[in-house]
Order: C-alpha cells, then sequence, then structure tokens
C-alpha cells in the first residue's frame, strides 16, 4: 500500500463540507431544541492544547530527521507512525476548522448579546487553533517525507 501525499485541495474541500455541516446544524439546532447550539470554552483549550503539542512534536522530530548523527535519528516506525498522526492531525484540524467557521456564520448574523459576544469568541478561538493544527500537521507530513533517489536512466532496473 502506497500512501499519497495530503493535497492541500482535499483538506480544503473537507473544511468546506464540514462548514456546510457547521452552519446548517448552527440553524437548524434552536428548532429542535429552542437553544442556541451550545459552545463549551473547553472546546478551545482542547484544541490549542492539539496545535501546541502537535507543534512540539514537529520541532522535535525536525532536528531527529535532519540529524546528522546516525545515533541521534528518529527510528523508521516511528517516522511512520508520525505520518500516521500527522495525516490525521491534518484531516481533523480541517473538519474542526470548517465546522467552527459554519458556525461562526451562522453565530455572526444572531443579534449581539453578551452570550452571542462570548460564543462567537470561544468560536473564533477554536476555528484559529484547528487551522494551526492543519498547518502543523502537513508541515509534519511533509518532513517525514522520504526522497526519491535520482533515477539513473539507464542504470536503473525493475526491483
Amino acid at each position: 500500500m502506497k500512501l499519497e501525499r495530503t493535497r492541500i485541495s482535499f483538506l480544503v474541500w473537507l473544511g468546506i463540507f464540514a462548514a456546510a455541516l457547521g452552519w446548517s446544524l448552527a440553524r437548524l439546532w434552536p428548532h429542535w431544541f429552542l437553544v442556541q447550539f451550545p459552545v463549551p470554552s473547553v472546546n478551545a483549550v482542547t484544541m490549542w492544547l492539539l496545535a501546541g503539542t502537535l507543534l512540539i512534536w514537529t520541532i522535535l522530530a525536525r532536528k531527529r530527521l535532519q540529524g546528522h548523527k546516525p545515533g541521534n535519528r528518529l527510528h523508521p516506525l516511528v517516522a511512520a507512525r508520525t505520518v500516521a498522526l500527522a495525516m490525521a492531525g491534518s484531516r481533523v484540524g480541517a473538519l474542526a476548522s470548517g465546522f467552527y467557521v459554519g458556525l461562526l456564520a451562522a453565530n455572526l448574523q444572531l443579534t449581539r448579546t453578551p452570550d452571542v459576544s462570548q460564543r462567537i469568541l470561544t468560536i473564533v478561538l477554536v476555528a484559529v487553533a484547528s487551522l494551526v493544527l492543519t498547518i502543523t500537521a502537513v508541515w509534519l507530513e511533509r518532513l517525514c517525507e522520504i526522497k526519491q533517489p535520482p533515477s539513473g536512466g539507464a542504470d536503473a532496473g525493475t526491483a
């Protein structure tokens, strides 16, 4: 099985789909439950912790991937697991940022009250953290990419 590099266009489409879902859910929620869609502040804290943790791992992995000492290099199995983590992080970040952008679009249409203003602030914090998570995950995935050796033309035989 060959893993393909995550395409930015795929992440954009995931975000657009999630934004439509978030906007729809935010518009339908009050009709179903007679309250606005709840957005707990812990969502922002959690997403920022995820983004920060992945950023720290990316910086540490970058040093070990570019290290010139053989004993300090990242083990190939750890690198493969890191790529899987990065791919999952980019997809989760794209879905979460899209969903919260959709919630933001729906909440900007409401009249301003302290409750709505607090909800908008939380939504913006989660959306920005999700975008940071997505960018960091794509960067980490690109760092762990295996460079293909240049083909030797006529010398390159079939494996």
